[in-house]
């Protein structure tokens, strides 16, 4: 029997990867996508709530995607606020052009400079991060890297000693 599925499971896997991407919030004015292109990678931000508040941008875990954080998104008290979520470099759509590094290190430069846009956008307003599970062990790495582009953040879940973080099985 294992033999005999094998190869049906490969093959589902590759028409998955073929298709095209079926966002879920194609039907929400209020919610926009976009593809941000930096050097190394092309990283997927959904956004939402007001594009002229406060910036809050949204990192997920392992495995996760922009998705995760929907129903932030649509929260009606979160309205005011301009809300960011990502797919980190390797997940969702966000796509790595060179030979993938998905070190904290790597992860850190390729948000980076995103976040700093934001921030040099935005001078006078803080650049809050709320971030989940490999998101929120990704966070204090940026906070140290870029922290004239940080104001807060909130870490949800977050496993801040790389030996803790790492598989048990």
């Amino acid at each position: 029997m294992f033999f005999a599925l094998t190869p049906l499971v490969l093959v589902s896997g590759c028409l998955a990867l073929s298709g095209e991407y079926e966002s879920r919030f194609a039907d929400i004015d209020s919610i926009s996508e976009r593809i941000v292109s930096f050097n190394a990678v092309d990283l997927h931000i959904v956004d939402g709530g007001n594009p002229a508040g406060q910036p809050v941008v949204f990192i997920h875990g392992t495995p996760g995607s922009a998705e995760f954080f929907a129903s932030y998104l649509l929260h009606p008290d979160l309205q005011d606020l301009r809300l960011m979520s990502l797919d980190r470099p390797g997940w969702g759509t966000s796509l790595a052009r060179n030979q993938f590094d998905g070190t904290l290190a790597a992860q850190s430069a390729m948000l980076g400079e995103f976040l700093c846009g934001i921030k040099s956008a935005n001078p006078s307003q803080q650049l809050l991060i709320v971030a989940h599970s490999y998101g929120a062990t990704l966070t204090p790495l940026l906070v140290m890297d870029y922290p004239q582009c940080i104001s807060a953040v909130l870490l949800l879940a977050g496993a801040a000693d790389p030996d803790l973080a790492a598989p048990r099985w």
